[in-house]
């Protein structure tokens, strides 16, 4: 493989990964109160960011198919990083598998729960916000890091370093609700079927 292609490749990576972020960033803490008022300019700011960073990544994959049909040779690339991947890529790919299942089958436990407490008749054994409640306790951990880093860093500066992660109350522009501190409860990761 090309000098100039591998850095193509791991550019592309790079890029698409860091363009999603920026569009992430960009919907959920914009910049710029009346960017966050505009709906139309922010939902196509974000569709853009993920359309770029999607083709960008895309096209990595892309690159490193060609390089591993084409260019790659095993006798000249003994026991380097790609090459003990490519002989552990069995267990690699069960560990993940086993990962996702696991994931997956408690994700459907908890929906199962809901809904055998829901037939019972028993709705303050489900979880949900009014009863037992799933609290996101790192999302919470690293969102009160961000309010008082600066007090931990800087003495006197008590402001937070961002509305979004409760540094203070909402910020309206004509009307319209720009930022708001966004608190994460049990809603926030659970799918309601109830519609009553």
């Amino acid at each position: 493989m090309k000098e100039s292609e591998t850095v193509k490749e791991d550019s592309d990576r790079l890029l698409g990964s860091l363009t999603i972020v920026v569009a992430h960033h960009m919907y959920s803490m914009p910049p710029y109160p009346y960017l966050a008022t505009d709906y139309g300019t922010q939902l196509s700011l974000f569709t853009h960011h993920m359309w770029i960073g999607g083709f960008l990544i895309v096209g990595a994959a892309a690159h490193a198919a060609i390089f591993m049909v084409r260019d790659y040779d095993p006798t000249t690339r003994y026991n380097d990083l790609l090459d003990r991947v490519l002989r552990h890529r069995d267990a690699i790919i069960s560990h993940l598998n086993w990962a996702c299942i696991f994931l997956g089958f408690h994700s459907f436990g908890l929906y199962i729960h809901n809904d055998t407490m829901s037939a019972l008749g028993r709705p303050q054994d489900m979880f949900s916000d009014t009863a037992i409640q799933l609290q996101p306790v790192f999302a919470q951990w690293i969102q009160n890091t961000h309010a008082l880093a600066p007090g931990a860093t800087a003495p006197g500066a008590t402001a937070s370093t961002s509305l979004t992660w409760g540094g203070g109350d909402l910020v309206a522009v004509g009307g319209k609700v720009a930022l708001l501190p966004i608190p994460l409860g049990t809603a926030d990761f659970l799918f309601s079927f109830d519609t009553g």
